[in-house]
């Protein structure tokens, strides 16, 4: 990583979204053979946070199936928050990206994007975002708080 894109890196910080707006950041841990962590925060436009979870899974899954599970976990908690519109945050580009262009496909990924999508229409207003892992701190240190 060159000097510039280490020092905007470094200099990106978290930011509430607008009011009635929640913003749910999640990430993933994987622990090799043992299975899985997935963490979210869920948080308002005042940056209070309105929701956290955490949930180990004992399941073989790659980096990128974790990170898409996590975003299904998100948006069950965000469902009880009474919220209409919402952020969904990752650091993990090729999820948010598949988000976006609506590539959902047949794979084992694809089917987890699917319910990933399924959850997000029952919001009036739904974004995916990418965001570097620092601004993603919460969420990351959530999905590493108890190894399996």
């Amino acid at each position: 990583m060159g000097e510039r894109s280490r020092r905007q890196r470094e200099n990106t910080s978290w930011c509430p979204p607008t009011e009635g707006t929640v913003k749910i950041n999640v990430d993933a841990a994987i622990y090799g053979d043992d299975g899985a962590s997935l963490g979210v925060v869920i948080r308002n436009h005042t940056g209070g946070v309105i929701r956290v979870g955490v949930r180990l899974v004992r399941s073989k899954w790659n980096v990128v199936i974790a990170e898409a599970k996590a975003m299904v976990f998100g948006l069950q908690l965000a469902s009880q928050c009474n919220s209409s519109s919402i952020i969904n945050e990752s650091d993990c580009l090729e999820v948010i990206k598949k988000m976006k262009e609506r590539d959902l496909g047949c794979s084992q990924l694809g089917m987890i994007l699917r319910e990933v999508d399924k959850l997000a229409s029952l919001f009036n207003n739904g974004l995916f975002s990418h965001v570097f892992r620092e601004t993603n701190e919460a969420a990351h240190t959530m999905a590493r708080i108890q190894p399996l």
